[in-house]
């Protein structure tokens, strides 16, 4: 909320502002994420608890239809506070709206994800334990527009987002047998074949 009424805020100070992709904006973005970082911490929310997951995949692999049953439970984002801006900032600006449109990327410099229990099955593959996740180079590039309406209130609308870098990701599945074993290595493997910028 904080980057929210900051960019609000700024963005009537440079009201005539088309394109601003300067380091005044790098730095305006990192004291946001400081400040954000600091409530963070101080509310202690740097553990995010993500829904449970009870989904069957229907997925296409080298012509193959699969069915995969998957399932998720106590799955935990860890250190959010380690968010840091992965690239410049570019402010596009409506000069007759005054609405503001950003686009940056973030990516958390200690991601870990951990789950209480994963399990999912293919082919003669059944997979059952508890997932920890580590990966230490990570971006996600979005975009986001600050709507002004007549009443001055502001508005944030996400236009998109997507992972740019996904690499270094390091799996492990407990209790290590053959199936998870397995599956540790061929997941690594997948995840860490994710395109680089």
């Amino acid at each position: 909320m904080k980057l929210i009424i900051l960019f609000a805020l700024i963005s009537y100070a440079f009201g005539d502002t088309g394109l601003v992709g300067d380091s005044t904006w790098d730095e305006i973005v990192d004291q946001a994420i400081d400040a954000a970082r600091s409530d963070i911490i101080d509310n202690h929310y740097d553990i995010i608890h993500l829904p449970d997951i009870d989904e069957t995949l229907h997925q296409k692999v080298l012509g193959i239809n699969l069915t995969i049953p998957l399932k998720i439970e106590g799955a935990e984002l860890w250190n959010i506070s380690s968010v840091s801006r992965r690239e410049p900032v570019t402010i596009l600006q409506d000069d007759v709206s005054g609405n503001i449109t950003i686009l940056t990327s973030f990516g958390l410099d200690k991601f870990i994800l951990n789950c209480s229990h994963l399990h999912f099955h293919v082919f003669a593959l059944n997979v059952s334990g508890t997932m920890h996740a580590k990966c230490s180079s990570n971006e996600l590039q979005f975009s986001i527009s600050l709507i002004t309406d007549k009443q001055d209130n502001c508005k944030a609308h996400i236009n998109w987002a997507r992972i740019t870098k996904f690499q270094e990701f390091f799996l492990q599945l407990h209790p290590l047998n053959e199936a998870n074993f397995f599956a540790q290595q061929i997941l690594s493997f997948i995840l860490n074949l994710f395109p680089k910028k």
